[in-house]
């Protein structure tokens, strides 16, 4: 459905983890729109507690930050300065974590 792409970005990995959590709790033999509706939590449950989460464990405390930071400017692309201007560092001090994230698949 549309809004299962949408929501996943067509993030492979989201669409399969979706696509089941809606196969499980529909309750026909046709998936309806409540049912991607119904089953959006039970993703959001599932991906942080297994594909999130297993990723931020491996991660530092200035990695985090710096993830944080992202979050916190917004949903659209970062700058890399516009980053290190949140953590009160340049770019340059920040492009090591930036690269750690790169390799861990976060960014």
């Amino acid at each position: 459905m549309k809004a299962i792409v949408e929501y996943t970005e067509g993030y492979p990995y989201f669409v399969q983890e979706y696509g089941k959590a809606v196969w499980d709790e529909a309750d026909g033999p046709a998936i309806t729109t409540s049912d991607v509706t119904a089953a959006r939590s039970l993703v959001e449950e599932k991906l942080d507690g297994s594909f999130f989460r297993v990723r931020t464990d491996r991660t530092t405390e200035l990695e985090l930050a710096y993830l944080r930071a992202m979050a916190e400017l917004g949903p659209l692309p970062q700058m890399a300065a516009d980053v290190a201007k949140v953590l009160g560092r340049t770019s340059e001090q920040l492009a090591p974590i930036r690269s750690r994230l790169v390799e861990k698949g976060l960014l």
